[in-house]
Order: C-alpha cells, then structure tokens, then sequence
C-alpha cells in the first residue's frame, strides 16, 4: 500500500445503509443483523450522517431504565434522523489513503464514507482496511533486521540485541559525542513500539474488532507517533537490552 494510492482502491464498495427517515430502531437491527460497525445515513444516496456501535452503546445508556425493548422504544419514539449529531466527515473516491488517514486522525474516527463527484455514497473506507492493506504487503523476515538504505547490510536478532546493549553502554557512559549510539537506542525503542502496535492489529483483525484491543491499539498507535524524532526527541535507557 502506498501513502498516495487512491482510497477508491481499498473501500468496501457494497455498502449497508440506512434512511433519515427510517424509524430509528432499524439502526440497533442492522447492527445486530449485520456484520458491520460503521452506518452511513442517507437521504436519496447522498450521506449525511454516520452511526457507529458506539453512537448505539451510548444511546442505550441514556434511555429510561424501565424500557423493556430497546428496539421497539426507538421506533416509536425517534426516526434516525434524530440520532445524527453532526454531518458526516466524507472523502472524495480519487483523495488518496494518507489524505483519508489525516481526516481519521484529525476528528478522532474510524470510518469515512467515499463520496463521488455528486456527494453520492459509493463506498467506506475504515482503519480495519487501512491496517489490513499495510497487513497485505510482504512480511519482512522475523529473523532478519535490515538497514533500508544500505540493503547489503544485515544482521540477525542476536546481533542487532548486543549492538544495542553496548550502544545502550556508551549512552550510559557517555562514549557517544557523535551521537550514534544514541541513534541505535532510539531505533530500538521505535522497532519495540512498532511491534507492539502491530501486534495488537493483527489480533484487532482476528478479534471481530473488539472494542478493548480497539482502544490498546490506539493507545499503542500513539505511542509511535510519540516517540517520532523531533527537535526535542528524549532517547529511554533504562530498560533497553537485546531485541
């Protein structure tokens, strides 16, 4: 997957919807009914809204505690246009993954539904698939740590382990004016987050999208982003030892 592919690409193009004036239960039924996460809201192909099991989740918490069918109370009570807070967040079909990732991050969601020229619906593009399309590309062997920019460098685990235990020493003993020790640390502190956040993907995936790996896996995914170099970068010690 590259960052400036084109989201039409890698959106599910079969998609569940529901009407603005569909009586609201017909939400909680799709949900259940269905093997999805994410509801656009429509009037006439154009979106207008989005649901999500959350938005369900807390819905639930808020009605009377004496409601015997939940299903049945928000029929007769509300149409699902009183269950859109605000206008559905849409990305154009030909914007591309990193534009689509960008909105993701910037407004805190997880789905975004790909509109046309027109605002029409013609697919939605999640996390699920931005994770599965970086899932789909050839697995580096666990076995080996390669330099990206000199691919004729490699080691093995054991041998970038006890690089970073004597790079970690030189820190600890500050035998680094070039910095490159330094460097080393830091880099396995990101590989070590990294795998973590893959991790926690990968069993998000095979997990049916559990809400608690859902929320460690941002948790982990922000870690990353955390320890991104910067003019101000602090490189962790203790704690460090072979990979």
């Amino acid at each position: 997957m590259r960052r400036n592919e084109p989201v039409n690409r890698l959106m599910t193009e079969a998609v569940l919807t529901v009407g603005v004036e569909e009586p609201a239960g017909e939400v909680l039924r799709f949900f259940r009914e269905y093997p999805v996460h994410h509801l656009p809201v429509v009037d006439d192909r154009r979106v207008i809204g989005l649901l999500s099991v959350a938005d369900l989740l807390k819905l639930r918490a808020m009605l009377p505690k004496s409601v015997v069918s939940v299903e049945d109370y928000l029929n007769e009570k509300m149409k699902v246009r009183d269950l859109v807070s605000r206008p559905a967040i849409t990305i154009a079909q030909r914007e591309t993954v990193e534009q689509a990732a960008e909105l993701m991050a910037r407004h805190a969601i997880h789905s975004l539904p790909v509109v046309d020229s027109e605002g029409h619906l013609v697919g939605i593009l999640t996390t699920t698939d931005i994770i599965s399309a970086m899932f789909d590309a050839p697995p580096a062997r666990a076995d080996i740590v390669s330099d990206t920019r000199s691919p004729s460098v490699r080691m093995t685990r054991e041998q970038f382990g006890r690089a970073v235990a004597l790079a970690t020493e030189a820190v600890n003993e500050s035998r680094d004016p070039d910095g490159l020790a330094a460097a080393l640390v830091y880099a396995q502190n990101r590989i070590a987050l990294l795998e973590v956040a893959v991790g926690l993907g990968a069993r998000y995936l095979g997990s049916g999208q559990n809400v608690e790996l859902h929320m460690a896996l941002g948790k982990a995914i922000d870690e990353v982003r955390a320890a991104e170099v910067s003019e101000h970068t602090d490189v962790p010690i203790a704690g460090l030892g072979a990979a």
